[in-house]
């Protein structure tokens, strides 16, 4: 799970990964937006996975973010062993172009969590 769109707070995480974890889906969320960090255990992880799922947010925030970690450098190098799935965000990440609304202030962190 990635929800570095939507500042990987939990309370998005829980609602995305809740009922999968009901059902007995090992999930496994890669926090980047606190410590700013991908870990060779995160990226070990990310390559055994069969679905990554990305959370809706920020698409640009993500993106920018992702690329500068070296995720996007993995995700690529997964294009042909899972399946990529997410909704708004989360779907408009695996795309060279969509509609995106990133750049509205309101979509910012700030916004989404008043305590960071």
């Amino acid at each position: 799970y990635l929800g570095t769109p939507m500042y990987d707070l939990e309370k998005f995480r829980k609602r995305l990964t809740d009922p999968f974890i009901a059902m007995g889906v090992a999930i496994h969320p890669v926090n980047l937006v606190e410590t700013q960090r991908f870990s060779e255990e995160d990226r070990q992880q990310m390559l055994k996975s069969d679905i990554i799922l990305v959370s809706g947010g920020n698409t640009l925030y993500a993106m920018d973010l992702w690329r500068a970690l070296g995720v996007v450098e993995v995700l690529v190098e997964m294009k042909d062993k899972a399946v990529f799935c997410g909704g708004s965000a989360g779907a408009n990440c695996w795309f060279d172009g969509g509609h995106s609304d990133s750049m509205d202030p309101m979509t910012f962190r700030r916004s989404m969590a008043p305590s960071s």
